[in-house]
């Protein structure tokens, strides 16, 4: 109607920066949650093997396949580069 003279490309970068601003915190959220959970179960294995000499393998296998799931769901959680 000719009212208003609106640049629509501005428009819609502003409408892009707000979903990835809005996107930002829920990725932290996620992220944090992982680490979390990875942290406890490295805590608890640390209080419950590795107290006695026999237990050390098996407290040093646990803590690698705790260590292994969070490091093959972080790449995950990265934004694709490519």
């Amino acid at each position: 109607m000719g009212m208003w003279d609106v640049d629509v490309s501005g428009v819609m970068a502003t409408a892009v920066a707000g979903g990835a601003a809005w996107l930002g915190p829920k990725q932290r959220e996620s992220l944090f949650l992982g680490y979390s959970a990875a942290a406890s179960d490295l805590a608890l294995i640390r209080a419950t093997r590795g107290r006695r000499g026999s237990d050390w393998p098996t407290a040093v296998a646990e803590a690698e396949a705790t260590i292994s799931k969070e490091h093959a769901t972080w790449p995950a959680s990265r934004p694709s580069t490519t």
